[in-house]
């Protein structure tokens, strides 16, 4: 595997915000034994589960418990995170057994937003959740889509607490470069989660290997169940389109294309230069919540390695019939003109546009402006990368979609 990072040492990157509790919570548990069991995970969840979800979460405690770099509230967060991940994946199972007349519905004509990380995807996504019959997912929809089958419906309530142990350690600057609450619109990444197939799962626990397997992963049956997710939402309200977005969706873009027939897609396009030393930082600072002893240079790059990927495979899809259903936005026009971009973008995929909605998306703009929760600076220097040894890289990604005469 190709190494980018020349520095062990990354400099300017926020440190964590360890609160006391968590700080004596890692002094009790220091001595304990290190242990993330998956079979135990799998057991407690209740199940049954597929052979794809057992070879899922068996690969990311493998991966974890190689690495042993999650202090003990970090150990704790990640038995929270998979095993929920799990429950939440047997009630989704049950519940579509019992209305199987969801997965005969066709869906809505979903809009979704996919991209390089850092390329502009989470603006247009709530930009484009602000549109009349638009339905954005609030993030605690997608980490729980399924209410209860008995009992209070505390969903919103379990995906706040389980937010709450993450801010409570991650550096109060981590708003300035990715702004998330149980109520905004999120990432439909969280959906892949219970195939035990998705970023977020690496991302926020420094589980590297797993990264590496995920990114090469067949992920057609993840599509399909996603695919099925979505069903379970339009079902709850038929007469909204879904809009969603994940970053993520490039590295398979094609069989999404395929699970999805109904669907329009954005692919926003930036300049890797600007994305990977911000998808880095964001990355670091969200592992150093958790983490302890995790190599950066190695997060470097697996980073580096995930980008890489998804520049190659975008090129790849230029070659499929499918890439027609697929408009591209570059970063720099919808940064310099949001209202124009969002304009094409209706007008492509025949949507209505209405005066409420554009003064709905310019209210958006006025509260979440660039920089408007702190500045985020970055630089592929402060990364210990080769601007030249890039530039050469991403040549053909660059000159293929962010020239002038990019095709929409």
């Amino acid at each position: 595997m190709s190494t980018f990072a020349t520095r062990s040492a990354m400099f300017d990157l926020p440190a964590p915000a360890l609160p006391w509790p968590v700080r004596w919570f890692n002094r009790q548990r220091a001595e304990q034994p290190w242990r993330l069991d998956a079979d135990a995970l799998l057991e407690r969840a209740g199940g049954p589960f597929d052979d794809r979800v057992i070879d899922g979460t068996r690969r990311l405690c493998g991966s974890l418990c190689e690495a042993r770099c999650l202090h003990p509230f970090g150990q704790l967060y990640a038995r929270t995170l998979i095993g929920g991940a799990l429950s939440v994946r047997a009630r989704v199972d049950r519940y579509l057994s019992a209305h199987p007349e969801i997965e005969d519905q066709p869906l809505n004509r979903p809009l979704i937003v996919y991209g390089l990380q850092r390329s502009g995807t989470t603006l247009l996504h709530r930009l484009l959740a602000e549109g009349d019959r638009a339905r954005g997912l609030a993030l605690w929809e997608l980490m729980q889509p399924v209410p209860p089958e008995r009992g209070l419906d505390l969903r919103r309530l379990a995906t706040t607490a389980l937010m709450a142990g993450f801010r409570t350690t991650a550096p109060p600057t981590f708003d300035a470069m990715h702004f998330m609450r149980p109520g905004l619109a999120d990432e439909c990444q969280f959906i892949f989660r219970l195939d035990l197939r998705s970023p977020v799962l690496w991302t926020a626990l420094a589980a590297l290997s797993y990264a590496e397997w995920l990114f090469d992963e067949d992920m057609e049956a993840s599509c399909r169940l996603y695919r099925r997710v979505l069903q379970i939402f339009q079902s709850q309200d038929p007469h909204r389109r879904l809009v969603l977005k994940n970053p993520g969706h490039t590295l398979y873009a094609e069989a999404l294309l395929r699970a999805l027939p109904e669907a329009s897609f954005v692919q926003t396009h930036r300049d890797p230069l600007a994305t990977l030393p911000s998808q880095c930082k964001l990355t670091l600072t969200a592992q150093s919540a958790m983490v302890e002893g995790v190599d950066p240079a190695a997060v470097v790059d697996t980073v580096m390695h995930m980008q890489a990927r998804m520049t190659a495979r975008s090129l790849d899809l230029e070659q499929s019939p499918l890439r027609a259903r697929v408009m591209h936005v570059r970063y720099r026009e919808l940064v310099a003109e949001p209202l124009a971009t969002l304009r094409r973008i209706h007008e492509r995929f025949e949507l209505p546009w209405s005066p409420s909605q554009e003064a709905r998306m310019t209210a958006h703009l006025r509260r979440n402006g660039q920089h408007s929760r702190g500045g985020n600076y970055y630089s592929i220097e402060q990364f210990g990368l080769d601007r030249d040894q890039l530039t050469a890289l991403f040549a053909d990604y660059c000159g293929h979609f962010l020239r002038e005469a990019t095709p929409s």
